[in-house]
């Protein structure tokens, strides 16, 4: 079973962080990955007035955890659509453009990874990852 979890503080967000070997981002959110009750990786994200984005989708190294953080990715984008914003990018290092791709962000026109939220997150089957 896969667990997405709020950091509620940021010294346990900077360490997972450094388990990760990824840079800690002290103000965004971020939320901590879990794969049946072991640590697999984070996601770090900020929301801003006219967009959300996805800083960090990573997991420890060496770990398979391709659908823990799947559900780590559409969990935050979720949480940003909540928000009532409805455009994100995937702003961070891309360990893995399979899981990028996935998630739902599709590369626009200047290269950057974009994703529409509007009834994403509504509409049953709507989205189809490329």
């Amino acid at each position: 079973m896969f667990e997405v979890i709020p950091i509620q503080d940021k010294p346990t967000q900077e360490k997972f962080c450094s388990l990760c070997g990824v840079e800690y981002l002290p103000e965004d959110f971020c939320y901590s990955v879990w794969d049946e009750g072991k640590f697999a990786g984070v996601c770090q994200f900020n929301i801003y007035a006219d967009r959300g984005e996805i800083h960090t989708l990573v997991s420890l190294p060496d770990a398979d955890a391709f659908q823990a953080m799947f559900t780590a990715g559409r969990a935050a984008l979720n949480f940003i659509d909540l928000c009532d914003v409805h455009l994100a990018f995937y702003k961070g290092p891309v360990q893995d453009e399979v899981l990028i791709k996935a998630v739902g962000f599709k590369k626009n026109a200047d290269g950057d990874w974009e994703m529409d939220l509007t009834g994403f997150f509504t509409k049953p089957c709507s989205c189809k990852a490329e």
